[in-house]
């Protein structure tokens, strides 16, 4: 699960704040393993804890390995799609009871200003046509 924090950004010589909005990952009460923390399997009942927090901890781990390169997946998508749909969120909310999807594209940019942001291209790909029953 992302947990976003948002963070202002005061402008320079300006009364304009912007928010730059980052996110964390959790796991939901559900994935507890309660049954391996009442026999005394502490760590394994904190793995998936664990796991989920080790996506944001530290962005960009070295990907010379396997398990770097997966990691960085992780990051990559869970970023993407997090943003992406915190933006149709908001997107959907402002539109109030009858979302216009043809407004969509003069309503939201998306920059991608590196290699791993166009991830967010077949993200949102997925969300409108799986999610949102798009053709």
């Amino acid at each position: 699960m992302a947990v976003a924090y948002d963070v202002p950004i005061p402008g320079y010589k300006t009364k304009t704040t912007i928010n730059l909005r980052l996110w964390s990952t959790k796991v939901t009460s559900e994935d507890f393993d309660l049954s391996s923390f009442n026999a005394g399997e502490h760590t394994k009942a904190n793995e998936a804890q664990a796991n989920a927090e080790k996506i944001c901890y530290i962005l960009y781990p070295g990907d010379e390995s396997m398990e770097g390169k997966i990691l960085r997946l992780k990051q990559q998508y869970t970023l993407c799609s997090a943003s992406l749909q915190d933006i149709i969120a908001r997107f959907e909310r402002r539109s109030g009871s009858h979302v216009n999807w043809d407004e969509f594209p003069e309503k939201v940019a998306v920059q991608m200003n590196d290699t791993h942001p166009t991830l967010c291209i077949p993200e949102l790909m997925r969300i409108l046509i799986d999610l949102k029953g798009m053709s």
